[in-house]
């Protein structure tokens, strides 16, 4: 999950960069965005595999120390706070990006709609997370996680092989 961080990175500078001569403030916003999230994402994971995974259960090996399960406790808690900005950072750049898109091209309609659905999706799951209305659940979340995932890569995968030839075709 860490090195897909720098991947996904690199796949919204991708994406950004289609419309940076067009809407060149507008891209890099969403560009940031994106970069936020990605930075916050990586952050979380390195602190997740080399601490809570790594450190912490050779220290509890060494010595069975019920401190160091609080340590892990804690890390739950500064996770789940940090994912709040993380979460609003992937929704703003979904917004964004949806806007960034608005061409009246068809083919663009493919990842506006690619965004979209992922503003809603993430906006719903803060709404349930942070303010407590049951709009998307964990256990509805979890089951449908890699469904979405393959829903949102899916069609980028598409719109990104298929923009070369609608360039080449347009005027």
């Amino acid at each position: 999950m860490l090195a897909a961080m720098f991947g996904l990175i690199f796949l919204y500078g991708v994406i950004c960069v289609q419309r940076v001569r067009a809407r060149p403030v507008l891209a890099g916003f969403t560009f940031l965005a994106f970069l936020l999230f990605g930075w916050l994402e990586i952050g979380l994971r390195s602190v997740e595999l080399i601490w809570t995974q790594l450190e912490l259960p050779a220290a509890y090996a060494r010595a069975p120390d019920p401190a160091i399960l609080d340590r892990v406790e804690l890390f739950g808690s500064v996770q789940h706070a940090l994912y709040l900005p993380l979460g609003f950072a992937v929704l703003l750049g979904s917004v964004l990006g949806v806007w960034l898109f608005a061409t009246g091209r068809r083919l663009d309609r493919v990842i506006q709609v690619v965004f979209a659905i992922n503003a809603l999706r993430n906006a719903a799951r803060m709404v349930t997370v942070y303010i407590g209305w049951p709009l998307f659940p964990a256990a509805a979340y979890d089951a449908a996680y890699f469904a979405m995932v393959v829903a949102f890569y899916g069609p980028i995968a598409y719109w990104l092989v298929k923009r070369d030839d609608a360039d080449r075709a347009a005027p």
